[in-house]
């Protein structure tokens, strides 16, 4: 189980706003380069019924368990860029950018995860945004 599933379950799931096939392709590609760096999560972790309550589309409750996470270990990376994919889908752009750079940054290579994340912002017409992300190398 990864963190995150693919761009169909993204674009698919029940409750989920809908992004358009260029902003979901993008962020599939922002998705495959974090996930190698994340921990896999065990089924008596936490972490796990969040991603399980992600990928079932219950976006509530997957919220809900990444915050609790956060709150007794603020660097999880996971949990970071799982709930930043939720918060980009609710077009919650600044709150989503701060999660998503939170797990960026403990990646082996942070630049190339925040070019990615300009080009998911700039595909989402946040142009601004994704300039001040790729400039804060």
């Amino acid at each position: 189980m990864s963190c995150c599933k693919d761009a169909e379950v993204l674009d698919s799931a029940p409750g989920r706003s809908r992004l358009p096939r260029m902003v979901l392709n993008k962020l599939h590609r922002l998705i495959e380069w974090i996930t190698p760096e994340l921990p896999e999560p065990d089924d008596s972790d936490p972490f796990a019924a969040a991603v399980k309550a992600q990928e079932d589309g219950r976006s509530h409750d997957a919220e809900k368990a990444y915050r609790q996470i956060l709150i007794h270990e603020p660097g999880h990376a996971g949990a970071l860029f799982s709930l930043g994919v939720l918060r980009l889908m609710l077009f919650d752009i600044e709150e989503a950018n701060t999660l998503i750079e939170g797990a960026v940054v403990q990646c082996r290579d942070a630049s190339e995860g925040r070019l990615l994340m300009g080009r998911v912002l700039a595909s989402m017409g946040y142009v601004h945004q994704a300039l001040v992300n790729r400039l804060s190398d």
